[in-house]
């Protein structure tokens, strides 16, 4: 695991988060605004990461999943319904 910068997309703060080199995809919450963002590992770019911002409330990030939920939920759902993976 390593600390990285990463900026958040609605409102350009600046933060560290730890990171796991053996995920792709790193689901994150702004320390300013509080919103979710998804750190994607960029193949296709000369950025270290592509952010993507989640929709408040946020639909969940993972593939296939549909389900809006509160802002509070969101981690909890994504271990407690995904086994905490992306794929």
């Amino acid at each position: 695991m390593d600390w990285k910068t990463l900026e958040c997309p609605r409102c350009e703060n600046r933060d560290q988060f730890l990171l796991s080199a053996d995920k792709e995809k790193h689901l994150r919450q702004c320390s300013n605004c509080e919103r979710w963002f998804v750190a994607e590992t960029a193949v296709d770019s000369e950025l270290d990461f592509h952010i993507e911002v989640l929709d408040q409330p946020p639909t969940c990030p993972v593939a296939g999943c549909t389900e809006t939920l509160r802002s509070e939920e969101l981690p909890a759902h994504i271990v407690e319904e995904h086994d905490a993976e992306f794929a």
